[in-house]
């Protein structure tokens, strides 16, 4: 058994302390560990370092949460939230427009889409109407919809002013030119 575990260590997690349970002695807790657990948890420590210093999807969805923030607590008082009021600007500049063309535009996964256009729905935002084939829809904006956009406006702008303000003049351009550059780039955002 021995041979079997040259690499192994043993960690005495308790004190040796002889205990006589239903006559069965002396126990002894202890751990078995071998050197592969601990080069593991080495090198797991170490991606973890590397992904928590450079990780572009970690760095980019704290920015993507901070600034949503920003504009959901702003547009809170109207009762739409930064990503209803997206698909609002696309259905008014776009429109009429399949759910589907919207998702694509915004990056939107399909079940997202419709679960959010059907509580725009819901809300008399937005009206869902036969497309040009039996098995598509349009999606056009209804006069709530624009209510809601023309009273949302102020607080866009305002959520605007303080998403500059922590972003800098430096980070606003960064994210406009980011943005071209994946509009540009890939297949969703044309």
């Amino acid at each position: 058994m021995r041979d079997e575990r040259d690499s192994l260590h043993l960690i005495l997690l308790a004190r040796f302390r002889a205990y006589k349970v239903d006559n069965v002695g002396p126990m002894l807790y202890i751990q078995l560990m071998s050197e592969r657990m601990t080069q593991t948890t080495r090198r797991a420590e170490e991606a973890a370092a590397d992904m928590a210093g450079e990780c572009l999807a970690m760095r980019s969805r704290l920015i993507g949460r901070t600034i949503t923030g920003i504009y959901d607590a702003a547009l809170r008082p109207v009762g739409v939230t930064a990503g209803q009021l997206n698909i609002l600007v696309v259905v008014v500049r776009r429109g009429p427009i399949s759910p589907g063309e919207v998702a694509r535009r915004l990056n939107i996964e399909k079940s997202t889409m419709s679960r959010t256009v059907e509580r725009m729905k819901r809300n008399a935002w937005l009206e869902i109407s036969p497309g040009e084939s039996a098995r598509s829809q349009e999606l056009r904006i209804t006069k709530a919809g624009r209510r809601v956009l023309e009273e949302a406006e102020p607080m866009w702008r305002e959520a605007q002013r303080r998403a500059r303000e922590i972003l800098g003049s430096s980070g606003v351009e960064a994210i406009h030119q980011l943005a071209a550059a994946i509009r540009e780039r890939t297949a969703w955002a044309q």
